[in-house]
């Protein structure tokens, strides 16, 4: 995957916090990948359901329901009903691989149907209180909430639209095959993280919506693939307290945003986690297509 660009900015320092009891967690999960999905697409799927279900076995889930009031206008007559939205959240967060998941592929005898079943060993803790919930949202040639989508094509924008009830940090990255590639900062600021300030809303990755002396190093962000389709990973990475982030690098490439191993960043994520109990991830899958 290439990314182009225009330019922007952001801000950070370090932290040290105490982290919880870490535990060895197994789970597995066998996904029956719907004709639309890819193959890589559907190995990520399952490798994250097989960690949710071991999270939720060692640690369980919170199960919470609400109820909105829906109108709906039908011929000529406006009609009231509630609609019952139930949401299962697992109690645990997922720090690292103890080994490489193992994935096996299968298919339907009777409709040839693909079948991945996918088995995870890693190491976990279990969550305390209610976090911090902040909103992240990945915006494709948008700039407001409508725009939301993880299904882009080779040229389209992305943005992301990004609030929180709490005071903190914000870094971005986007995790392509074995490499990851840090979005936020901007690629020509000299600082580690964004700072954000509750209660307000900001779209990153626009230069339009730069604060007046950050225009300049605002990096634009335009997606684009040389395949049929890929599957990415952006994770969004937010604490109340300060954090170092990642110690990527510049590549041959100047057109590309600063980077490292897959593995180095996996490292340096759980280290940070381990330190910052406060520390929430957003782990969100984008299709590219051609």
């Amino acid at each position: 995957m290439r990314i182009r660009w225009l330019l922007f900015c952001i801000l950070l320092v370090p932290t040290a916090v105490v982290g919880q009891k870490q535990v060895k967690v197994r789970g597995e999960y066998v996904y029956r990948v719907p004709a639309n999905v890819s193959r890589e697409a559907a190995v990520k799927t399952a490798v994250e359901q097989a960690r949710l279900q071991a999270l939720g076995k060692e640690f369980g889930w919170n199960v919470s329901e609400r109820s909105i009031l829906e109108t709906k206008e039908e011929g000529g007559k406006v009609n009231d009903r509630f609609v019952s939205h139930t949401t299962n959240e697992v109690k645990g967060e997922w720090l690292e691989d103890i080994s490489k998941p193992d994935v096996k592929f299968d298919l339907d005898r009777n409709d040839g149907t693909l079948i991945v079943t996918a088995a995870v060993h890693g190491r976990a803790r279990e969550l305390t209180g209610a976090g911090i919930d902040f909103s992240a949202k990945i915006l494709k040639n948008g700039f407001d909430a409508r725009f939301e989508s993880n299904d882009f094509r080779s040229g389209d924008e992305m943005y992301l639209l990004f609030s929180s009830p709490v005071d903190g940090y914000l870094t971005v990255y986007l995790g392509v095959n074995d490499r990851v590639y840090c979005l936020l900062p901007y690629r020509n600021s000299s600082e580690a993280n964004v700072e954000i300030k509750h209660g307000q809303s900001y779209v990153f990755f626009s230069a339009k919506h730069a604060d007046t002396d950050k225009v300049a190093i605002t990096d634009n962000y335009a997606l684009y693939t040389d395949k049929p389709s890929e599957d990415d990973m952006i994770y969004i990475i937010f604490s109340p307290n300060q954090f170092v982030k990642a110690n990527d690098a510049q590549s041959g490439d100047s057109g590309m945003p600063r980077e490292l191993s897959a593995d180095e960043f996996q490292r340096w994520l759980t280290l940070n986690q381990n330190r910052d109990k406060d520390l929430k991830i957003d782990r969100k899958l984008i299709l590219i297509k051609k």
